[in-house]
This record gives C-alpha cells, structure tokens and sequence, in this order.
C-alpha cells in the first residue's frame, strides 16, 4: 500500500511540475433507459482511467469541494465516538 501511496504522490507532483500529463480518457457509449421521459437514448460517456487518473481526483480534488470536505470531518467524528457540536453540521437550506 505504501508504494501505491508514493507513486500517488510523485505521479502528482509531476503534473503540478508539468512532467506528467493525466491520460486520455476511455470514449464508451451507454443506452441510458431512463433518459427523456422514459424513452431513453444513447450517452457518450468520457471515463477517466482508474488507475492513476481517478485517484488523482479523490485525492486532490474532492477535499476542495467544501460538501465532500464538511460530509467526511462529520464521518470522521462519528466514526471516532466523538459528539458532533450543535450547529457545525452543514446546511441543508442552501
């Protein structure tokens, strides 16, 4: 695991430094059956690579989200046994 963790990490190390570039994506159609009311229709879905391109996005862009970055402290602190503090949850309304 260590040594998936460490390429992670050069691997984007390099695309901030320009050394590496994400891979292209994996062009799939789909049928999508519940599309238009019901009748469906085909969908060219764009699927970035598993390895390392989506774990390039969990990893970096996913905490920048601030839904996915309050949902995951809230997890943690559940998870840990902690009480959650009145009012730190994250809104609902908007």
């Amino acid at each position: 695991m260590d040594e998936y963790v460490a390429e992670l990490r050069r691997f984007i190390e390099d695309l901030v430094s320009g050394d590496a570039h994400m891979h292209p994506p994996l062009k799939r159609r789909r049928w999508d059956r519940n599309a238009d009311s019901g009748k469906g229709k085909w969908r060219d879905i764009n699927e970035p690579l598993l390895w390392p391109d989506q774990y390039v996005h969990h990893a970096v862009l996913q905490p920048m989200i601030p839904h996915h970055a309050e949902h995951g402290q809230i997890l943690h602190r559940k998870r840990a046994g902690r009480e959650i503090p009145t009012g730190s949850r994250p809104s609902r309304s908007g």
